[in-house]
């Protein structure tokens, strides 16, 4: 082609358009030199990037490169390939990106046209071409190209979040594999450690059994043996055995306890109780240690501390045991002193109170303290040598605190003592208990009353309590300090004390000597003593000493302070319950007894026999539940002492067949449990397999009298009485029989009421077989079912107590509180057996017994 083809209207008129970034390459492919100058000048001003070729063959090779231009304009006619057989081969390739191609032709025709465009040509320019029109259609090649661009972009940009997703995908299969591979790990951990706790449950109720066992023979043994008449180095060697055989049974203890509390098995009771009944009889236990020492243990609670409270006052006792303890262990000489305050209100019914035990001893160091709660720590090596211990007793203690909902700490310093605070929160029993007090302190108030005492906590204490009483307190820090207030009284002609406290155990001039001096005096023999004596150093001329009113031992109960003063001052005593508590106490275990006693231990029947035997008891003994059975039909006993392991049949499986045989003759023989299992739901257990009471190995001679005096008190009272009793003391369930209602039903038909009692006499324990059953499985509904039952013919016949207690029940099992109901069982089953018993007597039809009906 030549020059001529290309237009003369150009006149250089192309406006370049400004230069930015580059369109994209461009390839131009021309034999006419001069219209591939133009057509570079063209593309150049539009801001591509030109290569421009003068033959088909070089275009063809610049096309099937790798890196293809965006545009391609062709000439139709060149030498070597002309423009359509490379559009042809361009168009055949399989290539990525796509190149815009325009033909340049003479050739207009419109077949010529259709030839170009089928070869692959996406437009066609016919010469000579405007290069206006040339510019226009090169701007589609450019729209293609961005597009293209932004489509390659969009595509790479899909591939690499395609490729993430993927890699993602992957990366989370990978977790999820590992993830269940971890949970099924943690399952088979689970169960292996919920296999290896069940074994370590097992294996420690076990172990508590098998030590416990002989531990029940070394100690009853030795409690025996100390019994007897002994030289005093006998009576010394049996003295330490007893004790280090308690040692030992309160370290078994501590071992299992912190065992139940890692397992999360911790029991703690939701019981009322007496705060300060609690707290003294639990220092009381602890006098004679601290007294062994010569230091002085003090017990306050402050006023306004309520005292009945609702808790786990078990849990509470050891917690101050353990802490008391400690005190008194790394105490050498001064005090160890409790008291107990008022934290916080936490509500109408409930409060926390604040616990401090203060001592004098050796003190703890700041770093040591941070440990001191650490399982199995002391404050160092040397304290553990000198004072031993495990470490153990601060680790529970710190336990119990937190699940009683309080916290635990300790403010100490090396020389100079410790005190341990801890709190702890409890509900409050909506009916406080009646203090006397204020019924009877009218007559102290005025009273003058000195206290001698060297302790400067114990002065403060009993100073506030005689305050508080309206008396008028003065104190004397010694023997010889309150010989000379007495002096100066008598010099100034002030009025002497009514009434003087002494210590017995004072430095110097002690409370035995001042009393002498008191009596050699005509003008003090006349006041009224009380002394202060210490457990651990009895007088036996307390109470036979001339000028003596009254003993008090310390730590001093504030009830028997008060009845030591008022029986010096010549009053009326606060308290005339004890005797009645003497009597009640010596009734149930005193009387003899026929006593089966089922235990597999040689020892153990020895240790039981001679305590029993010594009480007056009569024993017969059997080796296993099979034979406790047998003997059960065979013979008549009033009470039976069942071990609960035991080989042929345990003591759980006698019982239940003694309890079934009894359905059929509506007798009850009480059963008292004696087991040396301790682990949670063990005296749940003898509960409900129908057992009365449970005592857990080893007992105390006196842990096996109360427990056969409980139950014995419990089935053995008589109808009447026991029926006062029952009023009196609030249980509410009436009358035995009140058979007016019925006979107005029957219209006084004696004889027919006399039946239905018979009837429902012998269809009794059957419906309480199936309440049983029912409480046994959890089946609520089928025990209101039954308490209802046997509800009803109680109504029939008039029987009181039985138709409140199984009304309670039903309205308990509505609920589903199936631990109330069985708790009511034992209660319907004695009421059952005062029915069973009045009806015996020939004369119980008397009209005497006909009363206003109570249902």
């Amino acid at each position: 082609m030549t020059a001529s083809i290309v237009s003369t209207q150009f006149d250089n008129r192309v406006e370049a358009e400004p230069k930015v970034k580059s369109n994209g390459r461009v390839l131009i492919a021309d034999d006419d030199s001069s219209a591939l100058a133009m057509l570079e000048s063209i593309l150049s001003g539009l801001n591509w990037e030109v290569t421009a070729v003068s033959d088909g063959t070089e275009a063809w090779s610049v096309l099937s490169a790798d890196d293809t231009p965006s545009l391609a304009i062709l000439d139709w006619r060149m030498p070597g390939m002309d423009g359509i057989e490379v559009c042809r081969r361009l168009r055949s390739m399989q290539k990525s990106e796509y190149t815009y191609i325009i033909l340049i032709t003479a050739r207009d025709g419109e077949q010529d046209i259709i030839e170009g465009m089928e070869s692959g040509a996406d437009d066609y320019v016919t010469k000579p071409f405007n290069p206006h029109v040339l510019t226009a259609r090169v701007k589609p090649a450019l729209r293609i190209h961005d597009l293209e661009s932004n489509l390659r972009k969009e595509l790479a940009e899909r591939e690499a979040a395609e490729a993430d997703i993927r890699q993602a995908k992957e990366q989370t299969e990978a977790v999820n594999q590992q993830l269940k591979q971890t949970i099924d790990r943690a399952n088979r951990l689970a169960d292996e450690a919920k296999a290896a706790n069940n074994a370590k449950s097992e294996f420690l109720a076990n172990m508590s059994h098998e030590i416990r066992t002989p531990m029940n023979a070394v100690i009853g043994m030795t409690e025996l043996a100390l019994d007897t008449k002994l030289t005093s180095e006998q009576r010394e060697y049996l003295s330490t055995v007893m004790s280090s055989a308690q040692s030992l049974l309160d370290l078994i203890n501590d071992i299992l306890d912190f065992s139940k509390i890692e397992a999360g098995r911790l029991a703690f009771e939701h019981t009322e109780f007496s705060l300060r009944g609690t707290l003294w009889e639990t220092v009381q236990t602890l006098a004679g240690r601290s007294d062994s020492k010569g230091l002085e243990l003090i017990c306050h609670v402050l006023p306004d501390v309520p005292d009945g409270l609702v808790g786990d006052p078990g849990r509470l006792r050891q917690i101050i045991v353990n802490l008391v303890g400690n005190s008194i262990k790394f105490t050498e000489q001064g005090e160890v002193f409790v008291l107990v305050e008022t934290d916080r209100d936490l509500s109408d019914d409930k409060i926390c109170l604040h616990f401090s035990v203060s001592d004098t001893g050796i003190g703890i160091s700041d770093e040591k303290q941070e440990v001191i709660f650490d399982v199995f720590a002391q404050a160092d090596v040397a304290t553990t040598r000198k004072y031993g211990g495990t470490g153990l007793g601060l680790a529970i203690s710190s336990k119990l605190v937190e699940m009683m909902g309080g916290k635990i700490s300790v403010q100490s310093a090396p020389g100079k003592g410790s005190t341990f605070h801890f709190t702890a929160e409890f509900d409050i029993q909506k009916d406080q208990p009646v203090t006397p007090d204020m019924n009877v302190v009218e007559n102290l108030v005025g009273v003058p009353v000195l206290i001698v005492d060297d302790n400067a906590t114990s002065r403060h204490v009993l100073g506030g309590i005689f305050a508080r009483w309206g008396m008028d307190v003065k104190v004397a820090e010694s023997g010889d300090s309150a010989l000379v207030a007495l002096n100066k009284a008598v010099a100034e002609g002030e009025a002497l004390p009514r009434l003087l406290l002494l210590d017995t155990r004072m430095p110097g001039m002690d409370g035995f000597a001042v009393l002498h001096r008191i009596g050699k005096n005509p003008e003090w023999r006349n006041i009224p003593v009380i002394l202060m004596t210490h457990v651990g150093k009895p007088d036996n001329n307390c109470n036979r000493t001339e000028g003596i009113a009254a003993c008090v031992t310390k730590p001093v109960r504030q009830t028997c302070l008060l009845d030591a003063v008022l029986s010096a001052l010549g009053n009326k005593t606060v308290d005339e319950r004890h005797s009645k508590a003497s009597r009640q106490t010596s009734s149930g275990s005193d009387q003899p007894l026929r006593i089966l006693l089922v235990e597999d231990d040689k020892v153990n029947q020895k240790v039981a026999i001679k305590s029993l035997e010594k009480w007056g008891h009569e024993v017969t003994v059997v080796e296993n539940g099979r034979e406790a059975v047998a003997a059960h039909e065979s013979g008549a006993f009033d009470l039976i002492l069942m071990d609960c392991r035991m080989p042929e049949m345990d003591g759980y499986q006698a019982t239940a067949a003694i309890r079934r045989h009894e359905q059929s003759t509506g007798e009850y023989i009480p059963i008292v449990a004696m087991t040396a299992n301790v682990m949670k739901g063990d005296r749940q257990r003898c509960i409900d397999a129908g057992m009365d009471d449970y005592i857990s190995k080893p007992f105390s001679k006196q842990d096996l009298r109360e427990a056969i005096r409980k139950v014995i008190e419990s089935t053995s009272q008589d109808p009447q009485q026991t029926d006062k009793d029952a009023s009196s003391t609030g249980l509410g369930y009436g009358d035995i029989l009140d058979i007016d209602g019925p006979m107005k039903k029957l219209d006084g038909d004696m004889e027919l009421y006399g039946e239905l009692v018979d009837v429902f006499a012998d269809i009794f324990p059957g419906h309480l077989s199936s309440l049983q059953g029912a409480i046994r499985t959890g089946d609520a509904s089928l025990a209101r079912l039954s308490a209802h039952t046997i509800r009803g013919g109680a109504s029939n016949i008039g029987a009181v107590g039985i138709y409140n207690i199984t009304t309670e029940m039903e309205n308990a099992a509505e609920t589903g509180d199936l631990e109330k109901v069985s708790e009511l069982v034992v209660e319907l089953q004695r009421q059952f057996r005062l029915l069973k018993e009045k009806i015996s007597h020939e004369d119980w039809l008397e009209p005497a017994t006909c009363e206003g009906s109570n249902i």
